[in-house]
């Protein structure tokens, strides 16, 4: 029974979640959630389509049925780590899945609000975004702001250039008197 359900949610995954990468607003807001919906500008789309289409990503397609994501998991390799902290756990659930784009695999992760559910019975989303190859994050909408209105895409922070990777404090290893 569980792989009978299973098939007909996986079945679903690939048509449904894909639109929200879709450069039309009308059919983005079709998956999300009824306030992330009402509060998604047409700017945010097409800015968050710019900002995939610099990734080369002219086009995305989440893979439909188990056997399928199955093999798109396998073709785009291990799941980043910490992407189930990538929003606060009162934004919804952030789930991986594999994309088929223009520009190869790659990750795409959906911000599913449990308590909303579309026409197709699968889960509304609060957000969705693109993991880059070089491990940046674009979102719709934007991190901790999903249903505040704030302007998307969001390009997750460079690592910090200023870091030595040392924790000693220089006069711990000068051998010198630090009061004088």
């Amino acid at each position: 029974m569980l792989w009978i359900g299973a098939s007909s949610t996986g079945g679903k995954i690939g048509p449904v979640y894909s639109q929200a990468f879709d450069p039309d607003p009308t059919v983005v807001r079709t998956v999300l959630t009824s306030d992330a919906a009402a509060k998604l500008t047409d700017e945010q789309v097409a800015e968050f389509q710019a900002a995939l289409t610099a990734e080369g990503v002219t086009s995305l397609t989440i893979p439909s049925g188990i056997l399928n994501l199955f093999s798109g998991y396998g073709a785009v390799g291990a799941s980043p780590d910490g992407f189930d902290q990538l929003r606060n756990p009162s934004e919804g659930m952030v789930y991986p899945f594999p994309a088929e784009t223009s520009a190869g695999w790659m990750y795409v992760y959906v911000l599913m609000d449990p308590t909303q559910k579309l026409g197709s019975g699968m889960l509304g989303l609060n957000d969705a975004a693109l993991r880059t190859d070089d491990g940046r994050v674009i979102w719709l909408i934007g991190p901790a702001d999903a249903l505040s209105g704030a302007t998307g895409p969001d390009q997750s922070p460079a690592p910090d250039q200023t870091d030595t990777g040392s924790d000693t404090p220089a006069d711990e290893t000068s051998g010198e008197d630090p009061d004088g």
